[in-house]
């Protein structure tokens, strides 16, 4: 028998930039999502179910051109069929010391890190009128996540309990001139190799209380 948790209603967020989080006796400052744009909008319901968070959107392409948005990644066998694991493949990062955010999103590169590879996440592509739908899960607790930060055996970790939290999505609006190039493996997902604007981002939030491990050591950066 599943234990699902009784859920408040959805929150559409417009957020500000440059919040804080406080751990320990530290605080860290986390950039946030832009305001969500009112023709790309979307719709999130999460639950917790024993211990698994489910994930359920839609995103719809209210806007007059396509759009390219960095959630292609198809996760690993979850525990029921349709209900893919993205562990691994979703940013999981604190926010506020009471939020957590799960991030389909192409991540900014670190400060004062040499990078020498950077891995396009897969996108998918949403005509105008167009609606994507997509649903997934992850076990409990979540785990801060950022790749060009990778745990390892001295990483510092505390595990808190969230009352908030936030999927943000990451998209870019096709120009004119745009190539979405179709991946080898799944021509259904694609590279945005050129002819895109800035990255934009789609965010809602929902009042649900989950464990999470949050990663304290440094130079660790969230996404």
């Amino acid at each position: 028998m599943r234990r699902v948790s009784r859920r408040r209603p959805l929150r559409l967020l417009a957020s500000a930039a440059g919040s804080a989080l406080w751990l320990g006796c530290r605080e860290v400052v986390v950039s946030s999502p832009l305001p969500q744009a009112a023709d790309v909008r979307l719709q999130a319901n999460l639950q917790r179910v024993e211990q698994l968070l489910r994930v359920e959107y839609s995103l719809e392409n209210r806007s007059g051109g396509a759009i390219g948005v960095y959630d292609g990644a198809a996760g690993k066998p979850g525990s029921e069929d349709g209900w893919p694991d993205l562990t691994g493949s979703i940013y999981v990062s604190m926010e506020t010391r009471y939020r957590v955010a799960l991030k389909r999103v192409l991540a900014p590169l670190p400060q004062g890190v040499d990078i020498d590879t950077i891995e396009l996440p897969a996108a998918t592509r949403l005509q105008p009128g167009e609606m994507r739908s997509f649903q997934f899960e992850m076990p409990l607790p979540l785990v801060e996540l950022s790749e060009y930060f990778p745990a390892h055996d001295g990483a510092r970790w505390d595990e808190v309990d969230v009352n908030t939290v936030k999927l943000t999505l990451g998209y870019c609006r096709a120009l004119a001139d745009a190539v979405f190039q179709p991946r080898a493996k799944n021509p259904k997902l694609f590279k945005l190799a050129s002819g895109f604007g800035p990255q934009e981002y789609a965010s809602a939030e929902q009042d649900l209380i989950v464990p999470v491990r949050v990663r304290l050591d440094k130079p660790f950066e969230r996404v």
